[in-house]
């Protein structure tokens, strides 16, 4: 058996130090970071409750600092990520919960009351300093390694407080008590699960790694199914030398895979990169977002068509620069076809006035070039934050809808989701259409679908 290959328990850290993260990930932990939350930081938690093994809370004077409430430990749940009793039922369900408490933190009861039930309200009062003197009343043999003096930061001030109803189906054990018998640490069964109260250390990292290591593989075995105590066995000076001979081959082998990844992974970046305007079809509006480093959907739009082979002319821009009123966006031009193309991004569903407008830019240009054989397409990006394949058809749910796509016909303007254009890039990539016949598509008139022209071309090419 390799002694090495073991389960990894998933452990939240959460309101702990920086140094307890570093430590468990320089020990290959899966380790994930996260926050009660407070007045001024949100509650937070990259994983679900139920995807946790163990959590780790420090109820520290620190956190305190930020909460900014004097003598109380305020804990908010108020989250989208994750609530108390989401933990809570993963604790009974076979989790480990580990708190630890600095004697500042004068009232823990709020949480435990979220995470034990009302019958066990646990509290630490500071009204009595105790001395250096700790005795273990609990599994001395268990719990001895942690509770050593030189390992607890001294004098421990405060006591544990249980409160617990002849009624209660949960139950404690208490882990340790000072000289006068005032409990310090406890131990709460909460149905398959635990939490462990336990008080301040001197080096909080080190207490985490105890705990790990030879504490809770005892407590939760199951959450360490492959667990060995003596699993230095696999340390170097006991390996033969045709396995170190092995593991030097594969280790070559791990490094090929590795640089092969990293050169695959620096391709599929740049390609990403490439065909970043066309996905962005899908997602931008009117408005550049910064923030998530979306373009304008007229400029993912502009380069789309240009990369279609069109020639295109940007009117907005020119019109701009003109100090001009607001016209179409582009004019498109392939051969004889010329076009008026009017683009818009929304959250909301298509609106009439879209078409309205570019209804009425095109009787503009009529009345102004004397031309009358142009055309005009619409290009809306609706419901941007809903995944494409769930969004309706363009005008599908609109009160006029089949009005609007007959009088499309009747004006000669091609109606086109920014979905439909994608999924057009998508197949001329795949080459199962070529751009001749991508800019054939966009030449239609009324409601124009991605997929019917799709087949017709690859039914015409056989």
């Amino acid at each position: 058996m390799n002694l090495e290959k073991r389960k990894i328990p998933r452990i939240a850290l959460i309101d702990c130090s920086w140094k307890i993260e570093k430590s468990l990930k320089d020990e290959k932990w899966e380790v994930f970071s996260g926050s009660f939350g407070s007045r001024n930081c949100r509650r937070y938690l990259p994983r679900p409750p139920y995807e946790i093994d163990i959590f780790f809370y420090e109820a520290t004077s620190s956190i305190e600092g930020e909460v900014g409430t004097k003598g109380r430990l305020a804990i908010t749940d108020e989250s989208p990520h994750f609530t108390n009793e989401q933990i809570r039922e993963r604790i009974s369900r076979g989790g480990i919960f580990v708190c630890f408490i600095n004697s500042s933190v004068v009232d823990c009861s709020n949480m435990t009351r979220e995470l034990c039930y009302s019958p066990i309200p646990i509290s630490v009062d500071t009204e009595y300093a105790v001395s250096n003197y700790i005795k273990l009343v609990h599994q001395r043999d268990l719990w001895g390694s942690l509770f050593q003096e030189k390992s607890l930061k001294l004098p421990v001030v405060g006591k544990l407080r249980p409160y617990i109803p002849t009624s209660s189906k949960w139950g404690i054990d208490i882990i340790a008590e000072n000289e006068n018998e005032d409990f310090i640490a406890a131990e709460i069964r909460i149905g398959a699960g635990y939490v462990c109260l336990l008080p301040e250390f001197k080096s909080s990292d080190w207490a985490v790694q105890a705990l790990l290591k030879e504490i809770l593989p005892k407590i939760k075995p199951d959450l360490f199914p492959e667990y060995q105590p003596t699993r230095w066995i696999n340390n170097q000076e006991y390996k033969f030398n045709d396995v170190l001979i092995l593991e030097e081959k594969l280790k070559r082998l791990r490094q090929k895979y590795e640089k092969e990844k990293a050169r695959v992974e620096e391709a599929a970046e740049k390609k990403e990169s490439e065909f970043r305007p066309f996905k962005c079809l899908l997602v931008s509006t009117d408005q550049e977002d910064k923030f998530d480093k979306i373009d304008r959907l007229s400029s993912c739009v502009e380069q789309t068509l240009k990369y279609l082979g069109f020639h295109v002319r940007n009117i907005d821009e020119e019109r701009k620069k003109q100090k001009k009123d607001k016209r179409e966006d582009f004019h498109i031009i392939d051969g004889k076809f010329f076009a008026l193309v009017e683009c818009q991004g929304t959250q909301s569903g298509c609106k009439e006035e879209y078409f309205s407008k570019l209804v009425q830019y095109m009787n503009l240009y009529k009345t102004e070039s004397g031309k009358i054989d142009i055309q005009g397409l619409l290009i809306i990006n609706y419901l941007r934050l809903m995944p494409p394949i769930r969004r309706p058809r363009m005008f599908e749910e609109h009160v006029r809808g089949a009005e609007i796509r007959r009088e499309a016909e009747k004006q000669g303007i091609g109606l086109l989701s920014a979905f439909e254009l994608f999924k057009l890039v998508q197949a001329e990539k795949a080459k199962k259409i070529t751009k001749k016949q991508v800019r054939d598509c966009l030449k239609g008139v009324g409601l124009i679908l991605a997929e019917p022209w799709i087949r017709k071309c690859q039914k015409e090419d056989g």
